[in-house]
């Protein structure tokens, strides 16, 4: 009977996301594929241009709270994905990987999620459900918000920071700071 049901939820669109749970209700027919990557942050386009989105999800015994834990989530998410996101940039896609560079990345990094202003956020979608856990039958509600922010934010905060360290009095850093300038602003 219990795969029956399951075979059922999974045809019309209402598979749960984790094993045992079974979707009581939710805010669309099928969940988004987004939400299934919560814990990722990925590379996308819209009408704004190159775009990073990520989602935030959480759970609580009410809508209400799980609206809640969710958006006391958003900061450090974010935060997260954009360290990862500037260590992607910088070390893979900029050929940076070298132990040499990693104090001047550690900078960056710092200095681009310490500046990150929040208000650049744009909240995409927003997805929710009530869900019964299948082995103790409790009940609560799953809830996810997808948001973006142009990747020309990142971009212009690593630029300004690789140009103030070109004034640094250290030789070494004012020399790395050029060069990563000179990788960030290839092809602007």
């Amino acid at each position: 009977m219990r795969i029956f049901v399951m075979a059922i939820l999974f045809l019309s669109g209402w598979m749960p996301l984790y094993a045992g749970e079974i979707v009581i209700s939710s805010s669309t027919n099928t969940c988004p594929g987004w939400v299934k990557n919560t814990n990722e942050w990925v590379m996308g386009t819209n009408i704004m241009g190159k775009c990073v989105y990520f989602s935030v999800g959480t759970k609580g015994p009410t809508l209400k709270e799980a609206e809640f834990y969710t958006k006391a989530k958003i900061f450090k998410t974010c935060k997260e994905h954009i360290n990862t996101l500037i260590y992607y940039e910088l070390m893979i896609t900029l050929g940076m990987g070298d132990d040499l560079n990693k104090p001047y990345i550690e900078k960056i990094r710092e200095y681009v999620s310490k500046n990150f202003n929040t208000s650049d956020l744009v909240k995409n979608a927003v997805y929710w459900e009530n869900v019964r856990n299948t082995e103790n039958t409790e009940t609560y509600y799953n809830y996810f918000i997808q948001f973006y922010f142009k990747y020309e934010t990142i971009k212009l905060s690593m630029i300004e920071i690789c140009t103030m360290e070109q004034n640094s009095k250290d030789p070494d850093t004012q020399k790395k700071a050029k060069e990563i300038l000179q990788k960030l602003t290839v092809g602007k």
